[in-house]
Order: C-alpha cells, then structure tokens, then sequence
C-alpha cells in the first residue's frame, strides 16, 4: 500500500510542480516540427491511401466510388500483383543480407588497414557524396 501511495504522490508532484511543467511544454515546442512533419508527410498520406484502397479512384475525374474489398479480392487473385510479391520477396530475402554481408566485410577490412584507413574510407564514400555535389552545384 506504501508503494502505491508514493506512486500516486510523486504523480501528482510531477504536475504540480512549475518547472516540470514548464519543461514538458519547452519539450512539446522543440518536438512539435517532428510531430508535425510526421503528420502531414508520413501519417497523413499513409491514412489517405488507406482510404483510397476501399475506392476507385481516377485522380483526373476526382471522384472516388466506394469499392469496399473489392479492390483486396482482386489483388489476390491477381497474377501480376503475385509476380510483384514474389519479386519483391526475392529481392529483400537474397539481397538485402548479401548487402549487409558486403558492408560489414569491408567496413570490417578498412578497420584494420591502419594508417591508410582514412584514404580508403574516403574512396569508398565518395561514390555516395558525388550525385548530391552534382545536384546542388547544377542548381545554384
């Protein structure tokens, strides 16, 4: 009984304190521009395909017609959307290790080339950086 009554005090302290409650919103303010970029660019379009697969809908006529699970039977007994699940399957089961595997094998190697490692690591990532170098010098 002891342990509840603590739990229950310290709750109510948690509140009624000032300062934590002034931090709480301090921390709300600096979260708020993930909450709201997660939102509207990751919930949001997630909820409104979710509705638009109960639908057929032409974005160029605009008007969604309710379908229900018509659109899910469909995608069963189709043997394109089958081919696109096998394909897919296939792709994550052999390459997605194999790529962990590859990683990791010459993350593992630059480890131990010592006094070079940074030449090699260098040579390694500018693959990565080039394409967006391109972009942002093509731009300006």
């Amino acid at each position: 009984m002891t342990a509840a009554t603590g739990t229950a005090n310290r709750r109510t302290r948690w509140w009624s304190s000032s300062s934590a409650r002034h931090d709480f919103l301090w921390a709300l303010v600096f979260l708020s521009p993930w909450i709201i970029g997660f939102l509207v660019f990751t919930a949001g379009p997630m909820i409104w395909s979710l509705a638009l697969s109960f639908t057929n809908y032409n974005p160029l006529r605009g008007d969604p017609t309710f379908t229900g699970l018509a659109n899910y039977q469909r995608l069963l007994t189709d043997s394109q959307a089958r081919l696109a699940l096998n394909n897919t399957v296939f792709f994550t089961v052999l390459f997605v290790p194999l790529h962990v595997l590859v990683a990791l094998g010459l993350a593992l190697m630059l480890n131990r080339v010592g006094r070079a490692s940074g030449v090699f690591r260098t040579i390694f990532y500018v693959p990565n950086v080039t394409p967006a170098v391109a972009i942002g010098h093509s731009s300006c």
